[in-house]
C-alpha cells in the first residue's frame, strides 16, 4: 500500500506542469517531517497546479492527529481549494496531501516570494506540535518542453529524499536486541535433564520481527524441545522469555561444555517502509558442566537387586539344607 501510495504521488508530479528548483524544509527535531513539492511552484495564468505537502510520522508506535491548512497571500491572483485537511497518521508512514491551487486570468507573471503560507498542527503521544513555512510562486508563460525536462528531474529528486527520510527514520528507530542465557542448574549428571531460561531484550530505539533463536547442543546434550524458536515482534524497552530443555547423554563425557545461541530480527519499520535491510545476526551462549556418575551410583539398582537374589539364594540353600539333615532326636 505505502507503495502504490508513492506511485499515485510520482502519478500526480508528472501531471503537473512544475518549475527548475526543489527546496526541501525538514524539521529534524520533531516526530512528524514536512516537505512541499513544488518550491517554488511554478504555474501559468488561469491554470490549475497542484501543491503537494508530504508528511512522515517518524513515530513506530504512535499515531498523530493533524490538520495542514493552506493559505495564498494574495488571494485576487490564487485560490486554494480544500484549503484545511484534517487527518490520522498512523505510526511510520508517509501521507502526501493535495491542494490544488488556481490562479486568475489576469494574473502578471513574475515571482511571488512566500505567496504560499503552510502550517501544520499535530498531537502525537499526548504533546501538541505545531510548524509553518512558505514557499513562493513563480508565474511563467508555458514552455511545454522547458517544464516536462524539469518535472523529469523533480521526480528523481522526489524519490531520492522520499527513501532518504525513510532510511534515517529506520537508523534512528533501530532495534537492537540482547539475549542471555541460564541453565537451571550449572552442573549436571550424566542422562540428567535441565532448562535453559533465555531472555530476549529489546534494547534499541526501535520495534524487532520475525526474531528467530537457534539452539545448537554439543555432542553431549540432546534436546526435549524444538531447537528452532519464533517470536513475532518485541517493541523497543521489551522482553520477551523462552525456554529449551536439554538432557545429558548417558555416554556425555565429563567436563564443561558451552552450547549457543544464535538469533536474528528484523527491523519492523524496514518492510513497513518499503526499505530493504538484512536481518541482524548476533550469538550467545550459556557454561554448563557435565558430572560422569560413580560406578555405585550408576550401578546401584543392579547391585542392590544382585545383594538381593544373592541373600535369597542363600536362605534357600540353608533351608533346603535343614531339610536334607535333620538335626537328631
Amino acid at each position: 500500500m505505502k507503495r502504490l501510495k508513492t506511485f499515485g504521488f510520482i502519478v500526480v508530479l508528472i501531471a503537473l506542469t512544475l518549475s527548475a528548483s526543489y527546496v526541501k524544509i525538514v524539521y529534524a527535531q520533531k516526530p512528524i517531517r514536512c516537505d512541499v513539492y513544488p518550491n517554488p511552484y511554478l504555474t501559468a495564468a488561469g491554470k490549475i497546479r497542484n501543491l503537494q505537502v508530504g508528511i512522515l510520522n517518524t513515530y513506530a508506535t504512535q499515531a498523530a492527529t493533524y490538520t495542514v491548512t493552506v493559505t495564498v497571500e494574495h488571494p485576487d491572483y490564487f485560490t486554494v481549494s480544500n484549503p484545511t485537511q484534517p487527518g490520522t497518521l498512523n505510526p511510520a508512514t508517509w501521507e502526501p496531501l493535495i491542494f490544488p491551487i488556481s490562479s486568475s486570468g489576469n494574473v502578471p507573471v513574475g515571482v511571488y516570494a512566500d505567496e504560499i503560507q503552510v502550517s501544520l498542527s499535530y498531537t502525537i503521544a499526548g504533546a501538541n506540535y505545531q510548524d509553518s513555512f512558505t514557499a513562493t510562486i513563480e508565474v511563467r508563460q508555458i514552455k511545454l518542453e522547458e517544464w516536462r525536462a524539469q518535472l523529469q528531474e523533480w521526480e528523481q529528486q522526489m524519490a531520492a529524499q522520499l527513501l532518504a527520510w525513510k532510511q534515517e527514520v529506520v537508523t534512528e528507530l533501530s532495534p537492537s536486541l540482547s539475549v542471555s542465557a541460564t541453565p537451571s542448574s550449572t552442573t549436571v549428571k550424566q542422562g540428567a535433564s535441565f532448562d535453559v531460561t533465555v531472555v530476549v531484550n529489546n534494547v534499541g530505539t526501535g520495534p524487532a520481527k520475525n526474531i528467530q533463536l537457534t539452539l545448537t547442543p554439543t555432542d553431549a546434550f540432546s534436546l526435549r524441545t524444538a531447537a528452532i524458536v519464533t517470536i513475532e515482534s518485541i517493541e523497543a524497552g521489551s522482553s520477551q522469555t523462552i525456554s529449551y530443555g536439554l538432557t545429558a547423554k548417558d555416554n556425555a563425557a565429563a567436563g564443561s561444555y558451552s552450547p549457543g545461541i544464535s538469533y536474528q530480527y528484523a527491523n519492523a519499520l524496514v518492510a513497513s517502509l518499503g526499505v530493504g535491510g538484512a536481518p541482524k545476526l548476533g550469538s550467545t551462549s550459556f557454561t554448563i558442566a557435565v558430572e560422569e556418575i560413580p560406578f555405585i551410583e550408576r550401578y546401584r539398582d543392579l547391585i542392590i537387586v544382585g545383594v538381593i537374589v544373592v541373600v535369597v539364594i542363600i536362605i534357600i540353600a540353608i533351608v533346603a539344607g535343614k531339610r536334607k539333615h535333620p538335626p537328631p532326636p
